[in-house]
């Protein structure tokens, strides 16, 4: 009986904690929406961010009912497809305008897309993720 009791018990939590789980997921998607997401962090570069970014920063908007993400490199107008499952992200390459830019910024920015595999929203912050490891960081304006 005691069994039976720590089973349903298990079983009971399991449920709950699965649910809640999917809600998280699902505001997050919501939060990702509306808003202009400007980068503070980018991974990689042995250049300082400010060194990347002397001018303007990267900005990213997101168009759920068209599966999109465009925003600014800094330097020029991009534009790419996403498919987004739960809090998994994948962005494609991106087109973007073809003016010249100075220094590697936009590179090592829109390089990273390829290797994004999921995101967290937490307050106002989006992080983009490769496994455990966070390469980009955007604050919502």
């Amino acid at each position: 009986m005691k069994n039976q009791i720590f089973i349903c018990t298990l079983i009971l939590f399991t449920a709950v904690s699965c649910k809640s789980s999917k809600n998280s997921i699902s505001k997050d998607i919501d939060k990702l929406e509306g808003a202009t997401w400007e980068l503070v962090y980018l991974t990689g570069p042995r250049i300082s961010f400010e060194g990347l970014f002397p001018k303007e920063r990267p900005t990213l908007i997101f168009n759920l009912e068209e599966n999109s993400i465009g925003g600014s490199t800094s330097c020029n107008a991009y534009s790419s497809k996403i498919t987004i499952e739960g809090n998994k992200i994948s962005i494609n390459d991106p087109i973007a305008t073809m003016r010249f830019c100075e220094g590697g910024g936009e590179q090592a920015f829109t390089k990273l897309f390829s290797k994004i595999e999921s995101y967290k929203v937490m307050n106002e912050t989006l992080s983009f993720y490769m496994d455990d490891i966070e390469l980009m960081r955007f604050k919502k304006q």
